[in-house]
């Protein structure tokens, strides 16, 4: 296939005959009457237009067609392949990137300034120019920005400063590329009062500074014999603070809305949390357990939408006594009597709730997808809106994801349609029931999820939450597809010297999805946080959850700040966005044991002691299935709350997980009827899957296939399994020693399997400990 025709196939697929009539006749200032007739078939309009275009005297229309299709799915890498090789001088610039975004070259340098844009111009860029200059003072360094059309490759970066230093530039010297969403500018002055009070001025700051990079500048003003200026004070300690408003640290200047003439505040982490007294380290989550019965957080939107035109998604807290007249037949709450009489009862400190969308292709965002709402003491809670654009016409979910710090509220989803023709219908979506807001303290929670080919969005969500970043790596799901292949084949390895051999490979792997996978400013973020945090969540959708996260290895460069696998220092979990629990509880009572029966003869008889072992644990005559209608009656109808299978995972004639069982293969497809019924959310049930490759998904969606989450969507509190295999004695002690941390030792969930991993480290090289993945929250108690 030519890329011509990948190139039509894929408009074909992604944009409609009205919609790319309507991009046409906007970009293109000629007599477009020859475009085809918009109501044909999409098969029989996209060959005829391709013959139109064809037959044009010039490639202008081509080329206007790939600029819109590539600026209104920036994701999508056809588009960007297809513009970067059809773009001429006739081009737009800049028409490949994201609407309103620039792209810059930044030089740190107090020198070389107008030999770097010449340079810049001469090889890559002939159009490229400053967008700001500012001098070196005091503590700050000298900086040239210069715009350029396309992004450069890494190797074209390093190759600028290496020309700069062989033009006399110091060794020093930075260069570095940035994408921006505005266009940068220098702020003339405004005021930093430090944490002391003393006021600072800054001059010529640029608009892109992030915040967190203005810490050091102000501290190093105090000086040596100032605690301030001492250089072992924790910067990640303090935050910005314009009123009463805390600013996001890693926001740029610019978008926290800093401007000439305002002031800010310097303050340490410690004065938001005036209920506990002062640390030297910053705390992950801080916020005290606040009441607030019977509200619901709410979100209305204009159900149609006029195409190309912004509407506003209203997001709102709600109580039962709200007057219906409250809604002005907008779906908006009304202001004033209509909540006064149910405040929140919030004693100290602010509650906030972060709201994060997530934007399906042909719906953007122009201000940005992130939006906070916050409860201050005594007060109503005011509306935030999400300004949104429909871009195509079709009926796109918009999903809003809410959080109170790293602790998942719920999901609220809503309809939009793009018309050709503004309407008024208003569209009310989900509620969640918010009982309480209690950010669980020093847990974080790291959103992933996938807005295109290739590229990933990441978002760290604790109490000083961050900007979403991107990131775009070649093919990922191949990539860990090859590594999921490789483990299956590491996990073969039982002799000492390969054992040995496949820790330092896995070690490796988890090394090097730190340093690719996972964006700098995430890193930088956690690095900050890191001692204050006690439990960690993954909150991934679709392919991003084949990842095999429990690898993760961060590093920081310093030998003696090596703290091994994440998962070894942090309880670890997987978010699968299930509203937060009424209870930490899990029950085990009347607890069922499954045991396969097929499999290795000394894997089964590891199986028998493991299932021996926890009769004894729980005590009473437990049931013990071998059948799949026994297991799926229990899951259907039964009453207890902990199901624990020991089995040898198998695969079927598709090449999807089944477990081998007396009556047939059991598969995750006889759990359907429970998920669509959630027949186990009322039971606080644990599922403990300890079979090879448990929680793999083979090759079908993550909705469709996968153990762990037919469980979790049929309602289970926690579901356990493991992503790779596991040799049989491994698998035994493994829940061993999780059933006595949780029944015996009365541990949380996820520090119960943190205590089973950390244990079976020792003395051994044994890394299979790796590959057990616990789904849900981490927090959950046996129940007593």
């Amino acid at each position: 296939m030519s890329w011509r025709d990948a190139l039509y196939a894929e408009l074909r697929r992604v944009i409609t005959p009205v919609e790319a009539t309507i991009l046409l006749r906007a970009e293109l200032a000629e007599d477009t009457r020859w475009l085809p007739d918009a109501e044909l078939t999409a098969d029989v309009f996209w060959h005829e237009l391709r013959r139109q275009v064809g037959q044009r005297p010039s490639d202008d229309a081509e080329r206007a067609l790939v600029g819109c299709a590539a600026r209104e799915y920036p994701g999508n890498a056809v588009f960007r392949e297809t513009l970067s090789r059809i773009r001429g001088p006739g081009g737009t610039r800049d028409a490949g990137q994201p609407s309103g975004s620039v792209v810059a070259l930044v030089l740190v340098s107090a020198s070389h300034h107008t030999e770097f844009l010449n340079i810049v111009r001469d090889i890559h860029d002939s159009g490229a120019d400053f967008i700001y200059v500012r001098k070196a003072e005091g503590a700050w360094d000298g900086e040239a920005a210069v715009e350029i059309a396309r992004a450069l490759a890494d190797r074209e970066v390093a190759s600028l400063r290496g020309l700069l230093v062989a033009a006399g530039a110091s060794e020093r010297v930075v260069v570095r590329q940035e994408t921006y969403r505005h266009r940068p500018y220098l702020i003339g002055e405004f005021t930093v009062q430090g944490p002391d009070g003393q006021p600072f001025q800054v001059e010529g700051a640029p608009s892109s500074l992030r915040l967190r990079d203005l810490v050091r500048p102000v501290l190093d003003s105090y000086g040596t014999a100032s605690p301030w200026g001492s250089p072992g004070r924790p910067a990640a300690a303090l935050s910005f603070w314009s009123g009463d408003r805390r600013l996001i640290m890693s926001d740029r200047l610019h978008d926290a809305g800093v401007g000439e003439g305002d002031e800010l505040h310097l303050r340490t982490v410690d004065r938001y949390y005036v209920d506990e007294p002062a640390r030297e380290r910053p705390t992950a989550v801080g916020i005290p357990e606040q009441p607030v019965a019977g509200w619901e957080l709410r979100a209305s939107v204009a159900g149609t939408a006029r195409l190309e035109q912004t509407v506003v998604i209203t997001v709102y807290l709600w109580h039962p006594g709200t007057s219906a007249a409250g809604f002005g037949g907008r779906g908006a709450p009304a202001r004033g009597d209509a909540t006064a009489g149910h405040p929140f009862d919030v004693s100290t400190g602010s509650l906030r709730i972060r709201l994060s969308a997530i934007l399906p292709n042909g719906v953007s965002a122009p201000d940005g997808a992130d939006r906070e709402i916050v409860v201050r003491p005594g007060q109503e809670p005011s509306p935030v809106g999400l300004p949104v654009r429909v871009h195509g016409l079709h009926t796109y979910s918009v999903v809003l994801n809410a959080w109170a710090g790293g602790t998942y509220l719920g999901r609220l989803r809503l309809p939009v349609r793009g018309t050709l023709e503004a309407t008024q219908t208003w569209t009310v979506g989900d509620a969640i029931r918010v009982d309480t807001l209690a950010p669980e303290r020093g847990h974080v929670t790291l959103q992933v999820f996938p807005i295109g080919r290739g590229r990933l969005q990441f978002q760290l969500l604790c109490d000083a939450n961050g900007a979403p970043v991107e990131v775009e790596l070649d093919d990922y799901v191949r990539y860990f597809e090859k590594l999921r292949t490789r483990l299956q084949k590491i996990a073969s390895m039982r002799s000492p010297s390969e054992l040995v051999l496949a820790r330092k490979e896995i070690q490796d792997y988890g090394i090097d999805m730190w340093r690719k996978l996972v964006p700098q400013t995430v890193k930088e973020q956690f690095l900050e946080i890191r001692d204050s945090v006690d439990s960690f969540s993954l909150a991934a959708t679709k392919d991003a959850q084949r990842i095999p996260w429990e690898l993760l290895y961060p590093i920081t460069g310093s030998p003696a700040d090596d703290r091994g696998f994440l998962v070894d220092s942090i309880a670890f979990s997987r978010n699968p966005f299930q509203p937060h629990p009424k209870d930490r509880q899990i029950s085990l009572r009347r607890p069922a044991f499954v045991l396969g029966s097929e499999g290795p003869q000394e894997e089964l008889a590891h199986a028998r002691a493991e299932l021996e072992h926890l009769r004894r644990k729980m005590g009473g005559e437990p049931r013990l299935f071998g059948r799949i209608g026994q297991v799926v009656e229990w899951v259907e109808g039964g009453e207890g709350g902990l199901l624990h299978l020991a089995c040898h995972n198998g695969v079927d004639e598709a090449g999807l997980s089944a477990l081998p069982m007396r009556d047939g293969m059991f598969r995750p497809v006889h759990l359907g009827r429970s998920e669509e019924a959630r027949t186990l959310a009322d039971r606080a049930a644990l599922v403990f899957l300890n079979a090879c490759g448990s929680a793999c998904l083979g090759d079908g969606l993550v909705e469709l296939a996968g153990w762990a989450n037919s469980f979790m969507a049929a309602g289970a509190r926690n579901f356990i399994g493991t992503q790779w295999p596991v040799a049989g004695d491994t698998a035994r002690r493994f829940a061993e020693v999780f059933y006595e941390a949780l029944v015996g030792a009365r541990q949380p969930v996820g520090h119960a399997l943190h205590t089973a991993r950390t244990t079976l480290r020792e003395g051994t090289d044994d890394a299979s400990r790796l590959a057990y993945a616990l789904y849900g929250e981490p927090w959950g108690c046996a129940a007593e």
